[in-house]
Formats: structure tokens, C-alpha cells, sequence
């Protein structure tokens, strides 16, 4: 009976710690304010068109979201700025103290996005559509 009480606890303690830090800190997804350069301009995030200086709600995925910065006819493709989220020294320290749990963690941040963290302010510079 012990033993089947010891392997629930380390069954909960796993799945506590089975999410990765940045995904529960963070989430996948992220509020960020579009700027234009030059100024005035409009850009094309997921076909939906993003005036300058409007905010929009990203999806963190594996890579940096796209924006598309030429027309919907002649698509440009530039990449949202990001660094790594701070929250991965928590599954670093994970990784330190209890491997399996820490690599699981790092492997839901990567796949979820979870590991970006946008610049809040994405400064695009659009082609000269004229």
C-alpha cells in the first residue's frame, strides 16, 4: 500500500511540474503595439489588416510570428522581434534539481511558443508600395 502511495506522489509531483515555467508565467500569447516605418502605414497580420500604432493579440509559436509588411497581393514576410523568455531559467533550475520534470518543461515551453517574449513595441518597416 506504501508503495502504491509513493508512486501517486511522484506521479503528482511530476505533473505538477510537467508544464514549462514560461508557459505558465506567460502563456502563448502576447499583446503588442504595431509601429510602421515610415509612420502611417499598414501592415497584414494572419490577412487581417494592422493600422499603426494598433495592438494586437500574437500567437507564440515555435518561431517569431510573421507579419506581412508588402500587400496582401504581394506578400513581404517579416519576423516580430524577440529574446528568450526569463522564465527558462525555471526549467533551467528544473533541469538542475529533477532532469526528467526539467527536460519535460523545456520541451513544453519550446513547443508551445511559451519561450518568446515579444517586444512590446514591433517597429515594421514597409516597402514602398507605390
Amino acid at each position: 500500500m506504501k508503495d502504491r502511495r509513493f508512486v501517486l506522489f511522484m506521479l503528482l509531483v511530476f505533473m505538477v511540474y510537467a508544464n514549462g515555467c514560461a508557459y505558465l508565467m506567460d502563456g502563448t500569447q502576447q499583446t503588442v503595439r504595431i509601429k510602421t516605418q515610415p509612420p502611417g502605414k499598414m501592415v497584414y497580420y494572419q490577412g487581417d489588416p494592422v493600422k499603426d500604432g494598433q495592438s494586437i493579440t500574437v500567437r507564440k509559436r515555435t518561431k517569431p510570428p510573421e507579419v506581412n509588411v508588402g500587400t496582401p497581393e504581394n506578400p513581404s514576410i517579416a519576423y516580430m522581434e524577440s529574446n528568450p523568455n526569463v522564465w527558462l531559467a525555471g526549467d533551467a533550475g528544473l533541469l538542475i534539481f529533477f532532469l526528467i520534470p526539467g527536460v519535460v518543461a523545456f520541451i513544453v515551453d519550446v513547443n508551445t511558443g511559451a519561450w518568446h517574449d515579444l517586444e512590446e513595441t514591433q517597429v515594421m518597416y514597409v516597402q514602398n508600395r507605390d
